[in-house]
């Protein structure tokens, strides 16, 4: 009986554990078709990013934490926009963390030569990871 309903319980978690994950990637993919959109519209600007994370973060009290990288000349295709932004390279991170029912976002210049730009980078694909290693990542 307890083996029971340890094995229920377990796959219950599993369950909701899959549907977490299956909403984040499907957040993820909604995200990239956006932003793809206002890249071809040509009205991708920095504050519409910023807000489109916010307001998906916001939206999905499930998820902890959202971000999204960007380099130079992917804003509107000028490098202008990307400086003007964050930093002398142009290249730069979105993140937004909940903390204490509160978001809190993060803004920086990315440090190209790290594993958790050039993983994304040259994947090519979405990404996830553990917003504590993240913050560890940051303060290398």
């Amino acid at each position: 009986m307890a083996e029971e309903l340890a094995t229920t319980k377990a796959n219950d978690l599993a369950n909701v554990t899959e549907q977490n994950f299956n909403r984040a990637l499907e957040i993820g993919r909604s995200l990239k078709s956006s932003f793809i959109s206002l890249k071809k519209d040509n009205l991708a600007k920095p504050q519409l990013i910023q807000d489109i994370l916010h307001e998906a973060l916001s939206n999905n009290k499930n998820i902890v934490s959202i971000w999204s990288v960007w380099e130079p000349n992917t804003i509107n295709g000028t490098k202008k926009d990307s400086l003007n932004f964050c930093g002398k390279s142009g290249y730069w991170d979105i993140s937004y963390v909940r903390q204490n029912n509160k978001i809190k976002a993060n803004i920086t210049e990315i440090d190209k030569t790290s594993d958790l730009y050039n993983i994304s980078k040259n994947s090519k694909k979405r990404s996830g990871i553990e917003p504590l290693l993240l913050e560890l990542y940051r303060k290398r």
